[in-house]
């Protein structure tokens, strides 16, 4: 679906976040402030990848990407194994079968990132 919306362009973090995790430090650093956000880290924390964190963070500031490379891309929508698989060429291979141009992230100011993530959480924990 993001793929053919009319976006003027979609952005994927694809594996740059899979190393960038929730730790402990990061949630206790999250939650100095009570609120909905400091109870939700607090209930919810796993040590997992942060990607819808990171994805909303770019979002928000692209300037977080230190490295991002363009290639085409498009999902296998047929029915088996390969459902949901995207594939990606560069410019010079692609098909030319529908796909589309995509920034694919690759590097990211990790450190700018967390502190990002904690100075909003905190922000956001300290609201009525």
């Amino acid at each position: 679906i993001a793929l053919e919306a009319p976006f003027p362009e979609v952005i994927s973090i694809g594996a740059v976040a899979n190393p960038i995790r929730m730790t402990p430090e990061i949630r206790d650093q999250a939650t100095l402030h009570p609120g909905p956000v400091s109870d939700y880290l607090k209930r919810y924390f796993r040590p997992q990848p942060m990607w819808d964190e990171l994805a909303a963070a770019i979002a928000l500031d692209p300037t977080l990407m230190t490295h991002s490379v363009t290639a085409y891309m498009t999902v296998d929508l047929t029915h088996g194994p390969n459902y949901g698989y995207a594939h990606v060429w560069p410019d010079s291979t692609r098909p030319h079968i529908g796909e589309r141009p995509v920034r694919i992230v690759t590097a990211v100011d990790t450190p700018r990132f967390i502190q990002t993530f904690v100075d909003a959480a905190n922000r956001i924990s300290t609201h009525d």
